[in-house]
């Protein structure tokens, strides 16, 4: 003989709303559960409303082959590319022109 289901609980797992939320030990619903990690892509996406996996050439999906994070090897190819390898020196804000505010 199978076991009879709690029609409540029953109605739960069949409920996709009630399924998304979450209920805490006290009784009370927290919301759901938010992703913490968007990757950059997503987040241009979500942001400025571009996909920045598409090739602008010939609108195909691009991939990541791979990433340089030595300092040397960024530093080698910017030089390369004609493009500054240091950070521009610091402003001084007490030099600046005030903005007129109307």
């Amino acid at each position: 003989m199978l076991p009879v289901e709690n029609e409540a609980a029953s109605d739960v797992r069949r409920s996709p709303s009630l399924r998304r939320t979450n209920v805490s030990a006290a009784g009370g619903a927290k919301s759901p559960r938010r992703r913490t990690y968007y990757s950059w892509s997503e987040l241009l996406q979500r942001v400025l409303e571009i996909d920045a996996q598409v090739c602008s050439r010939c609108g195909d999906r691009m991939q990541i082959l791979g990433v340089v994070d030595s300092p040397e090897a960024i530093r080698a190819i910017l030089t390369t590319l004609g493009l500054p390898s240091r950070a521009p020196p610091p402003v001084d804000c007490d030099k600046l022109v005030p903005v007129p505010t109307t």
